[in-house]
């Protein structure tokens, strides 16, 4: 029996491929829009945001998601560590997932704190990040509705979801839009 696998997607037109292991044939199709799990891709930090304020802003733009892109779930912020945090989510009818390969690893981390060359830091990260592109196959699979990345940095300039959503986006065509938390 051949075996089959499904992959790729030609950004532009929504297309993806199955594919035989041993003729290396590629069969193109149209996805349909409703096979698409993830409906809309977001980033958002918490950065500066009491966990009100983070909530209020998720809500209003339809979150059905949070995919935790930090490598360590903790936080010295109140409420935003992984477990305080999932519990507000589940109380917002809202899912948690926390994936630390896509976080940044720690010796990146601490190299642009010592040296602040956001330049060398994303490349680094893009490297680490090309290991795991079969992560963010899998996870665009599985995740379905409203996702939002969520790190702690408020400027998604200066930090890697920026990143983490550009390979998303690769793989689903969709843009990410780049939330902020409003302070009430």
């Amino acid at each position: 029996m051949p075996a089959w696998r499904v992959g790729g997607n030609r950004v532009a037109r929504r297309t993806c491929f199955i594919e035989n292991e041993r003729r290396g044939r590629r069969i193109w199709y149209v996805a349909h829009e409703e096979l698409l799990a993830i409906r809309k891709l977001m980033t958002i930090g918490y950065e500066g945001a009491s966990v009100v304020d983070f909530l209020a802003t998720i809500a209003s733009a339809g979150v059905t998601t949070i995919l935790d892109v930090r490598e360590i779930a903790a936080s010295r912020r109140r409420g935003f560590a992984k477990t305080a945090l999932r519990k507000h989510l589940e109380a917002a009818n809202i899912c948690y997932r926390h994936e630390p390969i896509l976080g940044s690893p720690r010796e990146i981390r601490h190299r642009l704190r010592a040296t602040h060359d956001y330049a060398r830091f994303f490349r680094e990260f893009a490297r680490h990040l090309k290991k795991h592109q079969d992560v963010i196959a899998m996870l665009a699979a599985e995740l379905s509705g409203n996702v939002a990345l969520l790190c702690y940095e408020r400027d998604y300039h200066q930090c890697h979801r920026k990143s983490v959503a550009a390979a998303f986006a690769a793989v689903t065509a969709l843009g990410p839009l780049h939330l902020c938390v409003d302070a009430r």
